[in-house]
């Protein structure tokens, strides 16, 4: 009888198994920033009334991303002011991609972590400071459209060195139009970047603010379907 029940379950199992799909985390990009920095860019931008910069400086005893960013006129309220720093892949004369989802029938979600600390420099005082992490996906003439984090803004408040994890799915990033990447299985390749930035609250402001955001240890990793026990029946996750 107990031989006839385990025979029955062993059944079960063998029909169930090529159905399943499983998760693999992929890997893709351990950047340190160390020498040599190479592969990326770093890029600046801000508003008006307001100044920003990054440089790879020292963070806690290591080398990493410093941005900093200073507002000295009250910002304008409508649409509102901003300062950030960023890194960029060298797209697309490199053609550096460090993630094609056809490789892997695509991908679920999207992983990242640095290790962070806000200001600590003399003279800061602002505290509006984030992180993003940016997609830059290859379209068919081989431009790229830029998605950023948007859904989930990761806000540092911080003051010691402390390593902040996100995890992102598609529809946590658009670009200016409001789409989101493609994860499918056809989808072209992915590169990726890091913004750190600040935005200022118009209606707090009492003079000169600055402040620095600091990051190092940036890694960035993937979850795909794994289908090793996939038999062809079963549609890639989108």
């Amino acid at each position: 009888m107990h031989l006839n029940c385990l025979r029955l379950i062993c059944a079960v199992i063998a029909m169930l198994a090529p159905m399943l799909t499983l998760a693999a985390t992929i890997p893709v990009i351990n950047e340190d920033f160390e020498a040599p920095f190479t592969g990326f860019t770093l890029q600046q931008y801000s508003t008006a009334n307001a100044t920003a910069s990054i440089a790879l400086g020292d963070v806690s005893g290591s080398t990493g991303l410093v941005f900093g960013g200073s507002w000295t006129v009250a910002p304008d309220p409508n649409p509102g002011e901003s300062a950030t720093g960023y890194i960029e892949p060298n797209l697309p004369t490199a053609q550096i991609h460090h993630l094609n989802p056809a490789e892997h029938e695509g991908i679920t979600r999207v992983d990242y972590s640095a290790d962070v600390i806000l200001n600590g420099l003399q003279g800061d005082t602002l505290g509006n400071l984030f992180m993003q992490l940016l997609i830059y996906q290859q379209l068919p003439d081989l431009s790229f459209r830029i998605y950023a984090q948007i859904a989930v803004i990761t806000k540092i408040e911080n003051t010691t060195l402390q390593n902040v994890q996100v995890s992102l799915k598609r529809e946590d990033f658009q670009d200016f139009e409001g789409k989101h990447p493609d994860f499918s299985p056809t989808a072209n390749p992915l590169s990726f970047g890091l913004q750190l930035g600040a935005y200022f609250d118009y209606t707090a402001f009492t003079g000169t603010e600055s402040g620095h955001l600091r990051a190092d240890n940036w890694v960035v990793s993937v979850e795909a379907p794994d289908r090793l026990l996939k038999d062809g029946f079963e549609d890639p996750v989108p």
